[in-house]
């Protein structure tokens, strides 16, 4: 009664040579591979659990390595704008130099 309400730690303890002893014995080989297979499917439950919490985490630090370069890519994009400004700003400035200095030339000139 205790085996088919799984608790499979139950034994027979009727030993004889007969059927009753046969089938007895071959109940207590069933109850023992089947506490062997539970035993397994724990152990292997928990290694997978065990795993699943370590690619969880490994996730975790991918999405915050990944939100970190997606900052720092901002940052670098907003760095160059800046920088081609600066560049148009000082090209600007150089032909503007540059026409100053030919009017001055010109003006030396006369």
């Amino acid at each position: 009664m205790e085996a088919e309400n799984g608790d499979f730690t139950v034994k027979g303890n009727y030993e004889s040579k007969d059927e009753i002893g046969e089938l007895t014995s071959s109940f207590n080989n069933m109850t023992n591979s089947l506490q062997a297979v539970f035993s397994t499917v724990q152990d292997s439950s928990q290694q997978v659990a065990s795993a699943s919490e370590q690619l969880s985490a490994s996730a975790e630090q991918n999405s915050n390595a990944s939100e970190h370069i997606t900052l720092t890519v901002q940052e670098l994009a907003v760095g160059s704008a800046k920088q081609m400004n600066t560049v148009e700003d000082s090209s600007r400035v150089i032909r503007d130099s540059q026409i100053i200095l030919k009017q001055f030339l010109i003006i030396l000139k006369k």
